[in-house]
């Protein structure tokens, strides 16, 4: 799987999914600085999400877009990072609602206006594409992704 509509053409992609990103604060943090209100809100505060000059995932490089007037606090590879981060109040984490939603810790800001959504591809090599075994794990990731459809889209 990979965020976003590969380029490369040795690959047979197809859209698995839908996701959304959100902005999330810890309880902690929002208590000590404040929880924003509106976009205003948002200037200086300290962002945690990927490392720009390390995203090659166009897609992921779009949404730090929605937050320009934040200022990076926090900057990683590893989105799991990015939520432990978040949880642990360094900041405020630009994440996946699937994983930001299971941490009751979390608490998700500006839904209306800090909001992305990507997707995410299944990519097959061609020489694989045509075996039962391809065929059986890709209806299997199909009917899961299916199954968490609002999860994925952080609606509850």
């Amino acid at each position: 799987m990979v965020v976003g509509r590969p380029t490369t053409y040795r690959v047979e992609p197809a859209p698995l999914a839908p996701y959304r990103l959100g902005l999330y604060g810890s309880r902690e943090f929002l208590a000590a600085e404040g929880t924003p209100r509106r976009r205003a809100d948002l200037t200086g505060r300290p962002l945690i999400y990927f490392i720009d000059a390390m995203l090659t995932v166009d897609d992921l490089d779009q949404a730090r877009l929605l937050v320009p007037e934040m200022t990076d606090r926090l900057s990683s590879t590893n989105v799991l990072v990015h939520v432990e981060a978040t949880a642990a109040g360094a900041g405020l984490g630009l994440l996946p609602c699937f994983l930001a939603d299971t941490h009751p810790d979390l608490v998700r800001v500006l839904p209306d206006d800090v909001s992305a959504q990507l997707e995410y591809w299944m990519v097959v090599r061609p020489e694989a594409a045509g075996r039962r075994e391809t065929a059986a794990v890709a209806a299997a990731l199909r009917e899961q992704v299916d199954g968490m459809r609002a999860v994925l889209l952080g609606i509850h």
